[in-house]
């Protein structure tokens, strides 16, 4: 008898022990705007892409309207530069791995050679742009070719760039509770090892649908310069299709520091976790933990 006793004990303290333990969750960070270089076309003209005033950033930036993006240009022949505005939609609209992400901005998979149509006014004339992707699986640079035609001077030249996709991944390293979830993130961008971005996180759970909705709080994760990137709070969802993925919009004040100015500021944050120590269908990190407020079953 005092054997099992002691064996309770132990199993209980045991239990004990893996309600506290830290558990983690795959983490990903990607920005939607994509980072194009400038390039030199036919007779020496260069084109380059900003959404700054002040800067070359090389950001090509979402937009959501008539068309997925939009930057500044600055077209340069060497006598007279010619500056505007562009509207240009990338290749999204595939997702092959039904992760609900688009494939585009996922490293792990390649864009075929896709054209997309865009437009551009100067303030003195319009015209229209075309362009044609191409990005393989496992490389997060790529090819956009950009043609020019202006409505009323005719070809402007068309121009070789090359882009990157602006993506991190590691893990969410979380200690549930039944009102809020802190953890750790720890990343590297991908394709670029010496690139990081670490730092606390804490979500607060909604007090109606504490499983399905959080709150991440306003804060800071530092980069391998030692630069925060600072952010606003931002509402994270569970996927209730995937079931196992969280997602939210992630605004910070300066997505790229090592610029100028504040530019890429807007990026998607997405966490799946496998952990389901109840089998009940709903992830650990946004579970009533044992002993916690009871919630309906999904």
């Amino acid at each position: 008898m005092k054997k099992i006793s002691l064996l309770l004990l132990g199993f209980l303290a045991g239990l004990s022990f893996a309600n506290l333990h830290a558990e983690t969750a795959q983490a990903r960070l990607f920005c939607y705007s994509v980072r194009v270089h400038g390039a030199t076309g036919t007779g020496g003209a260069t084109l380059d892409l900003t959404t700054s005033p002040n800067i070359i950033n090389d950001e090509l930036a979402p937009y959501f309207s008539t068309r997925t993006h939009y930057c500044a240009f600055v077209l340069d022949d060497g006598s007279f530069p010619i500056e505007g505005t562009m509207y240009l939609d990338a290749p999204l609209g595939l997702d092959a791995n039904d992760d609900g992400f688009d494939d585009f901005f996922d490293t792990t998979r390649g864009v075929a050679i896709t054209s997309t149509a865009g437009t551009f006014n100067t303030g003195f004339s319009t015209g229209t742009v075309t362009a044609q992707w191409i990005r393989s699986a496992g490389s997060k640079n790529g090819t956009c070719v950009l043609s020019l035609t202006d409505n009323s001077f005719g070809y402007l030249g068309t121009f070789n760039h090359s882009f990157e996709i602006l993506e991190y991944k590691g893990v969410l390293t979380y200690t549930p509770a039944a009102t809020n979830v802190t953890g750790s993130l720890s990343l590297t961008r991908a394709g670029s090892a010496l690139e990081t971005l670490a730092g606390p996180a804490q979500f607060n759970k909604s007090p109606t649908i504490p499983a399905d909705e959080l709150e991440l709080q306003a804060g800071g994760w530092t980069n391998a310069a030692s630069q925060a990137l600072t952010f606003v709070v931002a509402t994270v969802d569970r996927d209730l299709i995937r079931q196992t993925n969280y997602y939210g919009v992630v605004l910070f004040d300066d997505g790229e520091p090592a610029t100028a100015d504040a530019d890429y500021s807007l990026w998607v944050l997405s966490l799946d976790d496998a952990n389901d120590s109840d089998h009940d269908g709903v992830p650990n990190f946004s579970d009533a933990p044992a002993g916690g407020a009871a919630r309906k079953p999904v």
